[in-house]
């Protein structure tokens, strides 16, 4: 965040703290299309056979830093079977019966059904393209206490 701050200093008029988080609702527009994915791709030298082992390998190296600062802080990392389930009271129920005023106070995943690319090549000209659709995702939520509190 302080990196984040300091380049962008001369734009920032004030800030915004709270318990959870800010959501900053908007798209990739660039990425957000198939023909947007397609070039990102291409940029980086990824082709479209190799879409699905590159996007695998890059959901587990997240996963694992996820796990990694957890284990580092000697916090929770907790899957959560609904993604219903309130990720503001699991966080002040550990915060309440860790004692945590400070820091990081757990990492939650779970899952939910969301718009997901995926990659495909269609039988009947042997092409390759992109698509969308809706899947099974997992999602990560880093949780500390409001910064006024720490």
């Amino acid at each position: 965040m302080e990196r984040f701050l300091k380049r962008h200093e001369g734009r920032i008029k004030g800030i915004i703290s709270g318990f959870d988080r800010i959501q900053f609702r908007g798209s990739l527009r660039s990425i957000n299309y198939r023909k947007g994915i397609e070039i990102w791709l291409a940029s980086r030298g990824i082709l479209l056979k190799d879409f699905a082992p590159f996007a695998e390998g890059l959901s587990q190296r997240l996963k694992k830093h996820a796990r990694t600062l957890a284990e580092k802080h000697g916090r929770p990392y907790l899957y959560l079977e609904s993604s219903e389930e309130s990720k503001e009271e699991v966080a002040r129920r550990i915060m309440k019966e860790q004692g945590i005023e400070k820091g990081l106070i757990c990492v939650l995943s779970w899952a939910k059904h969301s718009p997901r690319i995926n990659y495909s090549i269609r039988s009947v000209n042997g092409s390759c393209g992109m698509g969308s659709r809706i899947a099974h995702c997992i999602l990560l939520a880093r949780k500390t206490p409001n910064r006024s509190r720490c």
